[in-house]
Formats: structure tokens, sequence, C-alpha cells
């Protein structure tokens, strides 16, 4: 039997809204941890790194304001392992005037040591909202590989 040990964490950013520039991608931060069960999220640098391979589910999410709500926009919200999307979901908005909640899951397999990030795109200039029911950072090992 395997000394499998327990992986989840969930991470928030409840603390600041955050710039997004129009057209330029930014990596999301979430500053504020609210367990980490591993020790394997880094909240100064808003990254998972996992200290076992497994397969994972991963969740991000993002309450995202334009600047101005009379242009339509798109936004376009990114997991990212080691600098390589695994998983991509993008909204388009016309004219209104709410925020915009956008999120992007997976299941993957990832190996000790991945750095896993969240990244953020929007075609409108805007902020990511401080809420930490909509802008969070999840994840949890479904299976250990070492089983």
């Amino acid at each position: 039997m395997g000394k499998d040990k327990k992986s989840a964490f969930r991470a928030v950013n409840d603390v600041a809204n955050q710039t997004v520039p129009a057209d330029t991608e930014v990596k999301v931060l979430f500053p504020t941890e609210q367990f980490d069960l591993g020790h394997e999220y880094n909240p100064a640098k808003s990254t998972f790194i996992p200290n076992e391979d497994g397969v994972y589910l991963i969740i991000a999410s993002v309450q995202f304001s334009p600047n101005n709500t009379n242009d339509p926009y798109r936004v376009l919200i990114k997991i990212r392992v080691n600098g390589n999307d695994v998983a991509r979901d993008n909204d388009f908005f016309s004219t209104l005037d709410i925020d915009n909640d956008v999120a992007v899951s997976t299941i993957v397999e990832l190996e000790e040591g991945d750095k896993v990030k969240v990244f953020l795109e929007s075609t409108t200039a805007g902020e990511i909202v401080s809420d930490s029911a909509t802008t969070r950072f999840e994840a949890a090992r479904l299976v250990s590989s070492s089983s």
C-alpha cells in the first residue's frame, strides 16, 4: 500500500482588484490561501506545484469588470501547466452593464513539480474583481499515479 498524502487546495483573491489592460495576457493572482492539505500552493506566486504524480481536477474562476460597458468584448481564461495551455474557455459579452464571471476546469495528469498557473486576457481593459466566491483557483488529486 502506498502512503497516499492528501492533495487539495483553494485560493482566492479577496484582497484587491487586479488591473487587466486590453489585449494583454495577465497572470491571475490568488493571494489568499483558504486551505492547502498538501502544502503545494504558493500564494506569493499564485502557483500550484503538486508533490506527487497523479490525476488532478483543476478549477479556476474570475469575476471580470470591464472599464467600458458600452463596447462588446471577449474574456479568455486559461489553465497552464509548465507554460503550456491545458484548458481554455472564453466568454463573449455584448454591451451589458454587469460583470462577467468566466470559469475553466479540467482533469489532467500532473507530475510532481509541475507548475500550474491561471492566466486571463480580455479584448477590453478592466479589472479582476476581488471576490472569494468568484475569483478562485482550486485543485484536488483524484488518483495518485503511485497507487
